[in-house]
C-alpha cells in the first residue's frame, strides 16, 4: 500500500502495535491478531480536527509485508520498545491483620 499521507504530506510513523499480545478486555473489540499502525502529524492534528492528519492501518496476522521505506526521515524515527502490565494493588487496610481495627482508616 502506499504510504499514508495528508494530500501531499507523509505521515510520521508514531507507534505500531502487535495486537496478538495485547490482553482481551472484556468491551474493547481490539482484532485478536495482526498489527495496527497509527500514523500521526501531532502538530498539525492538534490544529485541525477534521483528521486528516491521523489514519490507522491494520494489517491482518499472516499479511506477507515489506518493510516500506518512508518517504521522508522525518516520517520514521528510531525504534523504541514499550510494554506495559496490569496488576492490582490492595488498599492498605484490606492488608491489616484480623486483630487490627481497619475501620479507622
Amino acid at each position: 500500500m502506499k504510504w499514508p499521507s495528508a494530500g501531499d504530506t507523509p505521515l510520521p510513523l508514531l507507534l505500531s502495535v502487535d495486537c496478538g499480545a495485547l490482553p482481551r478486555v472484556d468491551g474493547i473489540d481490539l482484532p485478536a491478531d495482526g498489527t495496527l499502525l497509527f500514523f500521526v502529524d501531532q502538530e498539525m492534528d492538534h490544529e485541525d480536527s477534521s483528521g486528516r492528519y491521523a489514519r490507522v492501518v491494520y494489517v491482518p496476522g499472516g499479511t506477507e509485508t515489506a518493510i516500506a521505506e518512508a518517504p521522508d526521515s522525518a516520517c520514521v524515527r528510531e525504534r523504541v520498545d514499550v510494554r506495559a502490565e496490569l496488576r492490582a494493588e490492595l488498599p492498605l487496610w484490606l492488608e491489616e491483620g484480623e486483630d487490627e481495627d481497619w475501620h479507622e482508616f
